[in-house]
């Protein structure tokens, strides 16, 4: 009776999809959370690979209470071979909201069957900030594009793509919280694909469509006389990410001789300096 029961369970086990996970932000966190909580049943979690430090501690501890293998951004450079070696017995990866980079080794350790969720609208806008190149460029919409790995960054097919519209006073901060959500249905979508083995259909990735955007701050994020208000209040959206970091940069100002950070429109009113901005 007892082995019948443990031939049962091996059997539930082995039938388990073997998926491995690369995230990113608290977006991953919750794709995560999300996989063991309603997708534990046809899904088995190998690996995760952790690439923002500030959620380490979260995920680690997420890992050790399931029996997940974690890995930081530093261990998976310094433990590739371990994990290239992992990759034999991984179906597919997914890799969401994650800064890091997998080589063409990596990927062909898993035959490319590895998809990026990528927090913008390809193939208009790839790469790092494009939500805030988004916002300064006055788009109307963005998304999460999810789409095939490739040796070229973010330049792979799309598999699957969701929009959202952005507000006129929408900020980098307001707009993730709302890609967060979309990223979450669309993790459903491709998680069902997978369950009941539906052939993925791809559309063109025109990496010639790719629109120009400030990778960082322009001006280096110092405010001074030669910005309007209009101008500062572009640039404050398409940086303002609440009490999280921003890899984009942020605003300031030199008042007395001294560098003073922009966290919010009351820093300006308070110091009573909107004088400093030129009329629009």
């Amino acid at each position: 009776m007892i082995e019948e029961k443990l031939k049962r369970k091996y059997i539930r086990e082995y039938d388990k999809i073997p998926l491995a996970l690369v995230i990113g932000e608290s977006t991953g966190l919750e794709s995560f959370k999300k996989i063991l909580l309603i997708w534990g049943k046809i899904i088995t979690i190998k690996y995760v690979i952790s690439s923002s430090d500030a959620y380490n501690n979260r995920i680690k501890k997420i890992c050790k209470e399931k029996g997940v293998m974690f890995f930081s951004r530093k261990q998976f450079k310094k433990k590739n071979k371990e994990i290239l070696n992992l990759n034999k017995k991984i179906k597919i990866l997914l890799s969401i909201f994650s800064s890091i980079i997998l080589n063409k080794s990596f990927l062909k350790s898993l035959e490319y069957r590895c998809y990026n969720f990528h927090p913008g609208i390809l193939p208009f806008y790839p790469g790092k900030n494009c939500v805030s190149g988004a916002i300064y460029n006055f788009e109307r919409q963005t998304g999460v594009t999810i789409h095939k790995m490739s040796n070229q960054i973010d330049g792979g097919k799309i598999l699957f793509q969701k929009k959202i519209r952005i507000n006129k006073d929408d900020t980098l901060f307001s707009v993730m919280n709302k890609l967060k959500k979309i990223n979450l249905i669309l993790l459903s979508k491709i998680l069902l694909h997978i369950k009941y083995k539906k052939r993925f259909k791809f559309k063109k990735n025109n990496k010639k469509r790719i629109k120009a955007y400030p990778k960082t701050v322009p001006n280096s994020g110092l405010i001074n006389n030669d910005v309007s208000f209009y101008q500062f209040k572009r640039m404050f959206n398409a940086g303002f990410s609440g009490p999280f970091k921003n890899e984009w940069g942020n605003l300031y100002i030199i008042y007395k001789n001294k560098k003073k950070i922009i966290y919010s429109y009351k820093t300006i009113k308070n110091l009573n300096i909107k004088k400093i901005f030129k009329k629009d």
